[in-house]
């Protein structure tokens, strides 16, 4: 069911200091004088499998008045955390809350008075509720449970955590440089310069960008449809993680 998507992983901007120790603004300057700087860049990236679900949904329940309709949805909302909290490794939230009076059609034209068109009004609550875990099985057999209870999807998607995605980030950090040590060592050797040095490294990286969620339709389901709701399908996607740098590389003797 799930596209794959395109994560940039956010790396935190930064300029890593490693020029030599020099004990005045003289011997810098010598120190320059004495070698070759360049600039050098580096990226690199790796296409991983998101790793983490989440699920949305919502209960909706009309009534007379506001608090009848909420009281409604609380117990509703109350009996599918009770569910979520007997599933290891998902975490539940509570989301969108919301409560609005209704009033019946009158099409083509009006056919009540101001006052019976009140009488006949009523109010509607709804809630949503937030599933996420990395277990998609876990995750969406309990969507699947709790459907049951005439929530209804409102979305899914996957995605990379940030826990895996920083782990990804090092391992591509490493291979970075490696590739700009390799091309200054390559410079060197063409200059008969021995030496290469890691002056100054900037690290460079994108804001996370997740797959679009997928929208189930919004209206709610009666309860004959609701009963023995099987539990939703899902597959993973791929998550492209990118990383830059670029390095100020001192060639000398």
């Amino acid at each position: 069911m799930m596209r794959a998507g395109l994560v940039m992983v956010a790396v935190m901007a930064g300029t890593m200091m490693l020029q030599p120790v020099v004990a005045d603004d003289k011997d810098e300057s010598a120190y320059l004088r004495s070698v070759t700087v360049m600039n050098l860049d580096a990226e690199a990236r790796r296409v991983v499998t998101q790793d983490r679900v989440q699920v949305t949904l919502m209960i909706q329940r009309d009534g007379k008045t506001a608090m009848e309709a909420q009281s409604k949805v609380n117990d509703k909302m109350r009996e599918a955390l009770g569910l979520a909290k007997a599933a290891n490794g998902v975490k539940a939230s509570t989301g969108y809350y919301n409560s609005y009076k209704q009033y019946p059609p009158e099409q083509p034209i009006p056919t009540m008075t101001p006052d019976q068109r009140e009488k006949k009004a009523y109010w509607t609550a709804q809630q949503t509720l937030v599933l996420d875990g990395g277990d998609k099985d876990t995750v969406l057999k309990l969507a699947g449970a709790i459907q049951s209870l005439d929530f209804a999807m409102q979305g899914m998607n996957f995605y990379l955590s940030r826990e895996a995605g920083d782990k990804i980030k090092d391992e591509l950090l490493a291979e970075a440089l490696a590739t700009v040590k390799t091309r200054a060592q390559k410079v060197a050797s063409q200059m008969g310069t021995p030496n290469v040095r890691f002056a100054r490294i900037n690290l460079g990286g994108g804001a996370p960008v997740y797959p679009v969620m997928m929208m189930a339709r919004g209206a709610m389901m009666d309860k004959a449809e609701a009963g023995g709701m099987p539990a939703p399908e899902g597959a993973a996607g791929e998550s492209e993680v990118t990383l830059t740098v670029n390095v100020e590389v001192h060639l000398g003797r």
